[in-house]
């Protein structure tokens, strides 16, 4: 009797060992963050001109979105994005995936965006152009950043801060 409450005790211990061992990386595990805030620190970081804005809670949501993507738009839990008014190469986004294996093609559709923005800029406003050269695209699990701005070092400081 004493040896089979021994044997059970290690086993109900063994099972406690391996449930409490490191992450298989999924979703549940990830850090949750909220979107619109983060896009709010990340704002501050630099400096912007007037900006406009669109998110997931807007009614606009899927046409703002496709504005700075190709991945469906049925793919994405949230997002922010913040672009200049005045048609400058200013963007700032925040998009949190439903699913992190969706992370390559949403990168990708994020750096098209930056080249074909680079483009435009050559033709309509040339001193732009550098601006949007130097964009970039920061991720970290399911959420991604796209930053073109003067500062996007300090930007994406407080991006990758937020994950920490």
């Amino acid at each position: 009797m004493k040896k089979a409450l021994c044997l059970i005790t290690a086993m109900l211990l063994l099972c406690a060992a391996l449930a409490g061992c490191g992450s298989d990386g999924s979703k549940a595990d990830e850090k949750q963050i909220d979107t619109a805030a983060l896009t709010e620190e990340m704002q501050a970081a630099a400096a912007w001109p007037q900006m406009l804005s669109v998110g997931s809670g807007d009614s606009s949501a899927e046409r703002g979105f496709s504005a700075i993507s190709t991945l469906a738009y049925d793919k994405i839990e949230a997002f922010s994005l913040l672009y200049a008014a005045d048609g400058t190469a200013y963007e700032l986004a925040l998009i949190r995936l439903k699913d992190p294996s969706d992370m390559p093609a949403l990168e990708q559709s994020l750096k098209t965006h930056i080249e074909k923005r680079t483009e435009q800029y050559r033709y309509y406003k040339p001193e732009q152009v550098s601006r949007a050269e130097s964009a970039a695209v920061a991720v970290h699990g399911s959420y991604a950043a796209l930053i073109m701005c003067d500062g996007n070092a300090a930007v994406k400081a407080v991006f990758d801060k937020a994950f920490a």
